[in-house]
């Protein structure tokens, strides 16, 4: 019983990593995104400091919708 339960873990675990990898290389394309758009004259900071760091990180799901 406890092979079986850690074998579920495994892949329950690898499932996690995986889905964690492709958000970090989601964020690195967003990023990028950002990093043109300053590069094209955007103004990406003033937009940030003004419109989006206000709001609380973990309350942020919460703000889109």
């Amino acid at each position: 019983m406890l092979v079986r339960q850690n074998i579920e873990l495994k892949s329950l675990l690898q499932a996690l990593q995986d889905e964690i990898t492709y958000l970090k290389l989601r964020e690195k394309k967003l990023m990028y995104l950002v990093h043109l758009l300053q590069g094209k004259g955007y103004p990406v900071t003033q937009t940030f400091e003004k419109q989006v760091k206000p709001i609380n990180t973990l309350r942020f799901d919460e703000f889109l919708l």
